[in-house]
This record gives C-alpha cells, sequence and structure tokens, in this order.
C-alpha cells in the first residue's frame, strides 16, 4: 500500500469541485467507541475527528449529509435492525435525534426532498423511505441485496438501486435499477449481469452519456463500466490498480460531477478518484486511520437558496427569492398571495419547528422553520407581499442558513408556502 499511495501523491490533493470537508465514517479499533466520523478537507488534506455522540458505541454502516441543513445522518447496526440517526451541532458535541428503526442491514443513505432514502442488504432488502426529519419507514421497492445506491441530489425523484447478487439468495444475479422513489415502481431496468462468486457491488454511479450507464465498483477494487441496455460489464482497469478491499463506498461529489469520490478499505483507506474512462486513479486525500466504512460528499460551497418543502393548504402561497445569500447583499423574500391580504413570514435558523420535527398546524399543515422572528405583511391588489433581509458583509455569518416559510391564517386551517433554506456563502 506505501508504495501505491507514494506514486499517487504526486497527485496534488485538490477536490474535483469546492465543498465544504467530507464526512468518513470509520471503525476506529478497540472497545469503544465502535464509531467515529472523520472531517476530510480534500482541499487541504487535513483530517480532523468530530466530537463523539451517544450512539457512537454501536457498529457504524453508513452515512450521508442532510443538503439542506448540513446535519449528519448515519445508519448504526442495531442488533437485527438498523438505528437511522441525525447528529445536530450543539457547542463543540451533537445533540443525537432519533429517525427511525430499519429491519436489516442498511448499505446505503440519500436524502431527497424531504425525505430519506435506504438501501437495505438481506433477502427482505431493497429501498426504503422515510421523512426527512423522522418517522415510519416504508419499503418501495423490494429487491435482495440492495448494497448500493445513487440518490442524485436534494431535487431528484429517482434513485438508482444496486445489489449483489449472491448464489442461494433470492437474487443470484447481480444488477441495477433506476426507481421512482414515489410510486416504487422500476423506470428502467433491472438489468442484471452473472456474479457467480458473490463478489459485492458497493457503489454505482450514474454517468452522463446518451445511453444509460454506470461505473460500478467492487469490493476487491475493481471497476466496470456498465450499459445493461447494451451488454455486460465491461472491466475499467485502474492505473495504478486499487489493492482487495480498495473500494468499500463511492459517491457523487457535486450536483454535475463527471468522476465520483471513491473510498478504500483498511487495504487502501484514502478517498480517491476514478477516471470512469481511463481508469487514471487520483488521490484526494492522506491516509485515514481507522477502518473506513463510507463517506458522505461536503455539501458545495456557494450561496444558495434550496426548496425543502412543498405548499400545503386551502389558500395557495407561493414563495419567491430575490437576491443571492451573500455578504453585503440584500436578500428579498416575496409572497404571492391572496390579494389585500396578509401574510406572515417565520424566520429561523433550524428547518425543526417542533421537538423534533415539524410542528403539526390546524387544518393539517405543517411548520417547517423555527419561529425565531415572525414578520407579519400585508398583501397589495395583485396579492403580493415581501420582506427585505440584509445581510452583513464580512465573513461572520458564512455557512449560516437562514430557514423561511410563509404562513396565512384562516378561520379553520393555516396554509403555508413552500419552506426554503437560505445557505450564506460566497
Amino acid at each position: 500500500m506505501k508504495g501505491l499511495a507514494a506514486a499517487l501523491l504526486t497527485t496534488t490533493l485538490l477536490a474535483q469541485t469546492p465543498t465544504y470537508p467530507h464526512l468518513v465514517l470509520v471503525q476506529p479499533g478497540g472497545a469503544s467507541p465502535a464509531t467515529l466520523i472523520l472531517s476530510v478537507d480534500t482541499t487541504s488534506g487535513v483530517v480532523l475527528p468530530l466530537a463523539g455522540f451517544p450512539s457512537d458505541s454501536l457498529p457504524p454502516l453508513a452515512i450521508t449529509i442532510d443538503p439542506y441543513n448540513g446535519d449528519p445522518l448515519l445508519a448504526l447496526g442495531f442488533g437485527a435492525l438498523s438505528r437511522l440517526v441525525r447528529l445536530q451541532a450543539n457547542g463543540a458535541g451533537f445533540l443525537e435525534v432519533h429517525l427511525a428503526d430499519v429491519p436489516g442491514v442498511v448499505t446505503g443513505l440519500a436524502v431527497q426532498q424531504d425525505r430519506l432514502l435506504a438501501t437495505v442488504d438481506g433477502s427482505s432488502g431493497g429501498l426504503y423511505r422515510l421523512p426527512r426529519r423522522g418517522g415510519s419507514a416504508q419499503l418501495v421497492h423490494a429487491q435482495p441485496n440492495a448494497t448500493a445506491l445513487h440518490g442524485y441530489g436534494p431535487y431528484g425523484t429517482v434513485a438508482l438501486l444496486g445489489w449483489t447478487g449472491r448464489p442461494g439468495s433470492g437474487a443470484i444475479d447481480s444488477g441495477v435499477v433506476l426507481v421512482d422513489c414515489d410510486t416504487g415502481q422500476a423506470v428502467l431496468g433491472p438489468h442484471t449481469f452473472p456474479n457467480p462468486a458473490g463478489l459485492t457491488l458497493n457503489g454505482a454511479f450514474d454517468l452522463p452519456t446518451g445511453v444509460p450507464r454506470q461505473l460500478l465498483s467492487f469490493a476487491d477494487g475493481t471497476f466496470a463500466l456498465f450499459a445493461g441496455l447494451i451488454g455486460p460489464p465491461q472491466p475499467v482497469p485502474t492505473a495504478p490498480a486499487i489493492p482487495p478491499g480498495g473500494a468499500v463506498a463511492m459517491h457523487q461529489v457535486a450536483a454535475y460531477s463527471f468522476a465520483p469520490l471513491v473510498l478504500g478499505g483498511s487495504a487502501f483507506p484514502f478517498l480517491y478518484e476514478v477516471d470512469p474512462w481511463t481508469g487514471n486513479v487520483s488521490l484526494r486525500s492522506p491516509a485515514l486511520p481507522g477502518t473506513p466504512i463510507d463517506f458522505a460528499a461536503g455539501l458545495e460551497r456557494g450561496a444558495q437558496s434550496l426548496e425543502y418543502r412543498a405548499r400545503c393548504g386551502p389558500v395557495l402561497l407561493w414563495h419567491n427569492v430575490q437576491g443571492i445569500p451573500q455578504p453585503g447583499n440584500t436578500l428579498t423574500i416575496g409572497l404571492q398571495g391572496l390579494p389585500n391580504d396578509h401574510g406572515v413570514l417565520v424566520l429561523g435558523l433550524s428547518d425543526f419547528a417542533g421537538s423534533g420535527a415539524p410542528l403539526p398546524l390546524p387544518g393539517g399543515c405543517e411548520l417547517d422553520v423555527t419561529p425565531d422572528a415572525v414578520v407579519v405583511r400585508l398583501t397589495d391588489a395583485l396579492g403580493v407581499a415581501s420582506q427585505p433581509i440584509a445581510v452583513p458583509p464580512g465573513t461572520g455569518f458564512l455557512g449560516v442558513s437562514l430557514f423561511a416559510q410563509w404562513l396565512h391564517f384562516a378561520p379553520f386551517a393555516i396554509s403555508v408556502s413552500g419552506a426554503l433554506v437560505h445557505r450564506i456563502d460566497l
């Protein structure tokens, strides 16, 4: 491993796309804790352990980052179940929120819109879906031996599911399928291929090509290009060759990346990039301590506004934004509602309005923002109202997220607009 790492270290440690640090889930060794999260900055090469949390005595399974508030979301082994938890920053440590328990072993996590997706291995496995901020988990697509997940980002509506063929199991052949996450129906595929050795498929990255094609990663450190409409997987020899055990997870970095990031196991404990077409390998981190299990790509840098909840209620409220949430700018949060009426703008620093979940409102809708500030605005003859917010200059507010949602009060129901998060950045 040392010789291979030395050869690869001639490649500068630069991220594909400017992001915040990635989070790597590892087993540190020893009795306690069983789980440790590392912050890995692929620009500077700095690796830092994050604080512990109440359930870190449970073994690690999978990790992702909530794209709306930056919280780490983890799957941990819990007997015959997988425990899904959210970690919320609290000073130098974390508060832990229990989201759900899922039967079986979770192998992948992804956030999409206001839901959390999880792939589960085993004879009764498949793709599960649950509310992003906690609630009952539902099996939406049954697929034995589900071992890989590609979620397409926060605005995705489909997910790429990969599974491992195992002799004597409910899925003898390996394969991939594109699944509609609302209905659970297959959109493309399934496309299968033989796997007589039972080699674990642990990553499936969808490539931006005319014919649907994926880069697949396997537990023995090999990679292959697979176009199910054309034929079987075609090996992609890496240069240098990755040792057995040198690939445990593969995920997308940024919304439009053309190559994935891969995490090696204890045989090759690095984050690295594999060019899908040439097989060239480029290191993106120094050697990581412990036994790497999974990683979550860091959030993209840059000011942005994201909607995470749709409008609800008898009065249609449309939320709009003018301006970019950058230091020194003015962000105008607008409303399109009823003419000559009212709108109540709720602003907060979190999207947990209740005790760990959205707050139920009269009429069946929910408040998705902590009510840290509330402003009442009258709409004009066209139903328009707005609230300007001046973002202070300087770097003091970089990384701060401002959550916003409009409300309309009626005698028997409170209607809400879509909820948005405005992330202050450069």
